[in-house]
């Protein structure tokens, strides 16, 4: 269990540090409306942040 909860860890840092969707996160979670003028889809952005907190929840489930 433990190394599955390392290997998502991984997967979620380099996902948020290393790629254009975590600049997106931050950018829309600091001032959405920016954002959406600086030419960031905030919608689908939104969406993809809560399928990843969806599944990363469901795996936690599924570990305990």
């Amino acid at each position: 269990m433990v190394i599955s909860a390392a290997l998502v860890l991984v997967i979620c840092v380099v996902l948020f540090n290393r790629h254009r969707l975590g600049a997106h996160v931050a950018i829309v979670g600091d001032n959405p409306e920016s954002a959406k003028e600086m030419g960031i889809n905030v919608a689908r952005t939104k969406t993809l942040t809560y399928v990843i907190v969806g599944l990363c929840a469901a795996f936690a489930g599924v570990l305990s």
